[in-house]
């Protein structure tokens, strides 16, 4: 029971201590007008400063978000958390990222299809599943047809 009071003592007190110290700060008042976005187009220009930045790779431009099915990487690399990235994007596009990633691999893979140049498997892998089994899905789920049936309806002539 004495440790357990001990402990209970010592964690307020922390908690205390540290609520104090924050209290005690001066709050920001010299911010100036010039940090503050007044117009979307403002927003717009902030933004695509930060994509500029994200690491890419030759193909169709995932980038960052290829490199995972999470979205760790991607936080990571945007410098926020999970939840505010998946606010942000649902706020945004109406969709959750994973959603948007798995969006832009399915059109990736639809015109690698029609072009007839690789196997699924190659197609699987350029555009980031790591096996045909999951891009089969997700084009279903997409065009409704599988991927083997698109690219004899729609190869390109040689």
């Amino acid at each position: 029971m004495k440790k357990a009071l001990l402990y209970i003592t010592i964690i307020l007190s922390g908690t205390l201590a540290g609520c104090n110290s924050f209290l005690d700060k001066e709050p920001i008042t010299n911010v100036s007008t010039e940090a503050y976005l007044y117009m979307e187009s403002d927003l717009a220009a902030y933004s695509a400063s930060y994509y500029g930045n994200l690491p890419s790779h030759s193909g169709y431009g995932l980038g960052t978000f290829d490199d995972d099915n999470g979205t760790d990487v991607q936080t990571a690399a945007l410098n926020m958390s999970v939840s505010t990235l998946y606010r942000k994007s649902k706020a945004n596009m109406g969709t959750a990222p994973i959603e948007l990633i798995h969006q832009s691999r399915i059109s990736a893979a639809r015109d690698l299809l029609a072009s007839g140049a690789y196997t699924i498997q190659e197609i699987s892998e350029k555009v980031g599943y790591e096996d045909v089994r999951t891009l089969r899905k997700h084009f279903y789920r997409k065009f409704g047809i599988m991927p083997s049936q698109y690219r004899k309806n729609n190869a390109e002539p040689a």
